[in-house]
């Protein structure tokens, strides 16, 4: 199987569908744990360090990888922060 830029994109978005899942059905005390580990180390969004400086690759993929993190974690809000859904856990 060939790995091309439509198949690696897919498979991105898969994962994503996956963790998203796992993640809004995990106990909310255990999920805010999630939430608080993931975020904790970020200190950089979107080049506001220097937003002058052309980032260097290593920077430009941790960047990716934070804004990644950001994106899942926005994708699990919508999910348990509506007020009317009721997760498995909360039964």
């Amino acid at each position: 199987m060939s790995l091309t830029p439509e198949r690696l994109e897919a498979m991105i978005v898969a994962h994503r569908k996956v963790l998203r899942d796992l993640m809004a059905n995990l106990p909310r005390d255990r999920l805010d744990d999630l939430r608080h580990r993931l975020t904790r180390g970020e200190t950089v969004q979107d080049g506001a360090e220097d937003p002058g400086v052309i980032p260097q690759e290593a920077f430009s993929f941790e960047a990716a990888v934070a804004e990644e993190t950001r994106l899942l974690l926005r994708m699990v809000s919508d999910i348990v922060d509506q007020p009317t859904r009721r997760r498995p856990s909360d039964r």
